[in-house]
């Protein structure tokens, strides 16, 4: 199955450093049978729509409670 990733932004605090970015961390928690491809939305990058199966749409900062 072909996934877009789009990336609407960075995991809060050291989440990154522990788990990596979010791409990442969805890949792990998937597992195989998964080809992933991920895309930048705050930089514009946008998937073709035809071009993967389904699309997740990670989080972003502000949706993390403090």
């Amino acid at each position: 199955m072909k996934l877009a990733i789009l990336e609407t932004g960075c995991p809060p605090g050291n989440l990154a450093e522990q788990f990596g970015d979010y791409p990442m961390m969805f890949q792990k928690m998937l597992g195989f049978g998964f080809e992933t491809e991920s895309f930048d939305v705050q930089a514009g990058e946008l998937p073709d729509p035809n071009a993967h199966n389904a699309v997740l749409i990670t989080g972003w900062r502000a949706s993390w409670s403090k």
